[in-house]
């Protein structure tokens, strides 16, 4: 038996699903990854010379290795707590957005009303995907110059020149 479906269901529906695919689509990656996986080398020569088994060439620098190891997971921990506070805004900013376009649209609203809330809504959007978008290149920038940063002062460590250094980060949008 077909049963239409109420006004608020619509609503509700209409309000949750866009908000849950949004983030999504704008930047699964960005923030997801843990150190280890960010930095995989750099975490392995971190958590060896934390659990005090250094590399052999890098022994007598224990105390060096770990001030940059600290130094390396407090810049990703600041990116990561920046950009998901820009995803959070993103969301939420979103939501906002609709709603108040969905309340300016509501019955017994005028079509001029509609259609300056309609204007007010797109570009309520664009300013929100432009920050997100800066945000999300931010936060790749910020991940690689700590990369760079900690790799230039552990290769310059007396024995640590020849230690293989992470991979570059790549800069990911979706």
């Amino acid at each position: 038996m077909f049963r239409p479906i109420s006004r608020s269901t619509l609503a509700a529906v209409a309000l949750t699903v866009p908000l849950a695919l949004l983030p999504a689509a704008a930047d699964a990656k960005a923030g997801s990854k843990s150190f280890a996986q960010t930095y995989p080398r750099a975490n392995h020569l971190c958590t060896r010379t934390e659990a005090g088994n250094p590399p052999t060439k890098l022994a007598g620098e224990t105390a060096q290795v770990d001030a940059d190891c600290t130094a390396l997971t407090n810049s990703f921990n600041s990116a990561v707590t920046a950009v998901q506070g820009a995803q959070s805004t993103y969301a939420t900013g979103l939501q906002n957005a609709l709603m108040a376009k969905d309340t300016a649209c509501a019955p017994p609203a005028t079509e001029l009303a509609c259609r300056e809330a309609k204007i007010t809504y797109r570009a309520a959007v664009r300013t929100l995907k432009a920050n997100h978008r800066d945000a999300v290149r931010m936060y790749y920038i910020s991940a690689e110059a700590g990369r760079r940063t900690f790799w230039a002062e552990i290769h310059g460590l007396r024995g640590g020149a020849s230690i293989t250094p992470d991979t570059p980060i790549q800069i990911e949008t979706s």
